[in-house]
């Protein structure tokens, strides 16, 4: 089987990660329900902050209130840890 997606996502999805940015403590993980737009979901605090589409690139897209217009590429949890916690 080819892994349509990256590695890092395939790993994420597999193994939830868990780390801890500015105090905070975020969740990545696989989506609660797969529909193949959205590849991983973050959490914060038991509630989702945002979400990693199934793009090329795959990008990260905030959810609520504080949510970004446009969708920020990320390329690693790194990359994606610093959009969650807004360090980018």
């Amino acid at each position: 089987m080819v892994c349509e997606f990256p590695v890092w996502v395939h790993l994420a999805r597999k193994t939830p990660v868990r780390a801890a940015v500015r105090g905070r403590v975020y969740e990545i993980g696989a989506p609660e329900r797969p529909d193949g737009e959205v590849l991983l979901t973050v959490w914060t605090g038991g509630r989702a902050v945002g979400q990693v589409l199934a793009t090329e690139p795959p990008v990260f897209r905030r959810l609520g209130p504080r949510a970004d217009p446009e969708p920020q590429p990320v390329s690693g949890i790194p990359d994606l840890l610093e959009c969650a916690a807004g360090l980018r």
